[in-house]
């Protein structure tokens, strides 16, 4: 009876033990903080694939969709005078346009104005691979650009996967390259939200070698890997794979040398039986960050110090729930200033899987020798599945490539006018002197006639 005992309470141990990924009885510091690091690389991968899960992204990727955007704000100044806030008072942005994600297209007008005055109204068209723009006062037909960007590349699946596969690699290569000889760990009592907290502190601690080391072995071990070569090759458009690998290759990078002397310190503070983290911190030479976590009110908040010569300089609140994310950022450096900015996203379902409305709000509040100033930005969508993609016609597209030198010459004249109109500085060298007139000027604009 007493041996039965024994084996169930043992076989109980050992599942609880697995059910709560070890953490009862891992005490190694080393253990701990690579623990952690595979939990934030989860957390990262989960916010990344959340964003293509919505209702609303999987409804694009199998229909036509019509969307219709339209941007508002509001002020609230005690500011005598605030040309911010009477500016956007007046002013209206609409973005409206379709996709059709499964053949790569995508078509969006741009309509803006200042108190009913039009500011700038544009279409683009992106077929795949070649983007066109249309401007009604610059040319009257859309003007192609090819080989900027693809629509392919755009859509988020493969480059989630391999994102996500990539991250994992190199987690994994980061665990296997550490040293035990690289962690500590001690007892520390700290202060979390104004309440002391009795807590396990682990520590990382790396210097110039051992970073050296580090990228070396992660390097030489990502080149064995035919995958990453790949995924690294797609990311930054190497026409070849011996170009990627010799991107992957650090061990002759003059830019690797270390300082033994110069650490830094990464460390996880943990509390209770479950080893809960609520404290992260990195040390660098005489700069400290620390991130405190902690509820209250309902808000899940992420509290950010940083600290230059162990005095507080930027204190950074992130508070989140599922309705919204609240993050209020206050300087100490020469006066204390205080921002809030709170973001919410609210989507709502008006026909079941054919049409939704969406509404973002941005608020920002800045608080400077005590006035308080804030600037509410909202962003309305419509977003309905239509039959069929609006097709432009064949004889609206011409690529920038196949332009009369006439016609480019035109544009550049018209762009620089532009420029001029709003104030843009488009060249120091130029200023009030240049003359628009193309055939008065040496200028070469980098057409190949």
């Amino acid at each position: 009876m007493k041996k039965s005992v024994s084996i169930i309470l043992i076989l109980f141990i050992v599942s609880i033990n697995i059910f709560l990924g070890y953490k009862i009885f891992t005490n190694s510091s080393k253990v701990q903080i690579l623990q952690n690091f595979r939990n934030m690389y989860k957390e990262v991968t989960n916010v990344i694939k959340s964003r293509s899960e919505s209702k609303i992204a999987l409804l694009s990727k199998n229909n036509v969709m019509e969307f219709n955007s339209k941007v508002s704000f509001e002020s609230d100044s005690n500011l005598e005078e605030d040309e911010l806030s009477d500016l956007l008072k007046d002013f209206n942005l609409e973005i409206k346009g379709q996709t059709d994600y499964k053949n790569n297209k995508l078509m969006f007008d741009l309509l803006s104005s200042i108190d009913k005055e039009e500011l700038v109204n544009f279409s683009m068209f992106m077929d795949n691979e070649t983007i066109y723009l249309f401007y009604e006062e610059l040319y009257d037909k859309y003007i192609g650009f090819e080989d900027i960007i693809s629509f392919e590349e755009m859509k988020s699946e493969k480059s989630i996967e391999d994102t996500e596969y990539l991250l994992n690699k190199i987690v994994e290569l980061f665990a296997k390259s550490l040293k035990n000889e690289y962690f500590t760990s001690d007892k520390q009592e700290i202060t979390i939200d104004s309440k002391r907290v009795s807590t396990t502190k682990n520590t990382m601690i790396l210097n110039g070698k051992r970073l050296q080391e580090i990228l070396v072995y992660i390097s030489s071990n990502l080149r064995k890997d035919e995958k990453s070569i790949e995924i690294i090759k797609d990311l930054y458009n190497f026409e070849t794979k011996e170009q990627t690998i010799e991107f992957m290759t650090v061990e002759n990078d003059e830019s690797l040398e270390y300082d033994e002397t110069e650490e830094i310190k990464y460390s996880i503070y943990t509390k209770g039986l479950l080893k809960e983290v609520v404290r992260y911190e990195i040390e660098v030479v005489d700069s400290k960050i620390t991130i405190d976590l902690y509820e209250k009110e309902n808000l899940k908040i992420s509290e950010i110090n940083f600290y230059n010569y162990e005095t507080l300089s930027l204190n950074i609140k992130i508070k989140t729930n599922n309705e919204k994310i609240i993050v209020e950022m206050t300087t100490y450096d020469i006066e204390e200033t205080k921002i809030i900015l709170e973001i919410s996203n609210e989507e709502t379902e008006v026909k079941k899987d054919e049409e939704y409305n969406q509404k973002t709000t941005i608020k920002a509040t800045f608080n400077v020798d005590n006035e308080e100033i804030s600037y509410q930005m909202t962003i309305d969508t419509n977003y309905k599945v239509i039959a069929e993609f609006e097709t432009i016609e064949e004889d609206m597209l011409v690529l920038e490539t196949e332009l009369s030198e006439e016609d480019s010459i035109g544009i550049i004249d018209f762009l620089y006018a532009f420029a001029d109109k709003f104030y843009i500085n488009v060249d120091d060298d130029y200023g009030d002197d240049y003359d628009y007139d193309y055939e008065e000027t040496d200028y070469d604009f980098g057409y190949d006639y």
